[in-house]
């Protein structure tokens, strides 16, 4: 029993949208901080009905119907790997009752589903033939797909993991 005996792997299309604007980066990231909320996972958490997780969500937000989930500072590592000014920042944007809603139809009773995107196809599709972003994408394609295959070696074996979430 592997990992590859339960893997599926689907092609579908998928729209990629860029928009170039020419405003200030600074001060756009500063309007999209200032006009989302914040993801709170303790308070979703703590919610017991739909009720509460409405009133939770709606607490994450504020002038928009989304919430920052996270953000990473990808200009600050590009400046220290190559001097490049720092102007690369990724934001995960959602709406934890849009998700919900998404999510709840598509349940697999008694299976761990782990579900992801092919990195090296999107990196093939968004750059453009460079070959070095597409040999890094497909790297953390090999990694990823190691990690899972260990992961799933250990519970299958009944090996206990560590400290948990």
């Amino acid at each position: 029993m592997t990992l590859e005996q339960y893997t599926t792997l689907a092609t579908r299309s998928v729209a990629h949208r860029t928009t170039e604007l020419p405003v200030d980066w600074l001060d756009f990231c500063t309007h999209l901080q200032d006009r989302l909320g914040r993801y709170n996972e303790k308070s979703l958490n703590a919610a017991t009905n739909m009720l509460e997780f409405q009133a939770a969500v709606d607490n994450m937000r504020k002038a928009e119907p989304f919430s920052i989930y996270a953000s990473y500072d990808h200009g600050h590592l590009l400046n220290l790997v190559d001097g490049r000014p720092p102007k690369a920042k990724q934001y995960v944007i959602g709406n934890s009752v849009f998700a919900t809603t998404m999510t709840r139809h598509d349940r697999r009773e008694g299976w761990t589903t782990i579900e992801f995107e092919v990195a090296a196809s999107m990196i093939g599709a968004l750059s453009e033939g460079n070959r070095e972003a597409i040999a890094a994408a497909e790297k953390i394609d090999e990694l990823r797909e190691a990690v899972f295959a260990k992961i799933f070696e250990d519970v299958k074996a009944g090996r206990k993991g560590g400290n948990g979430l």
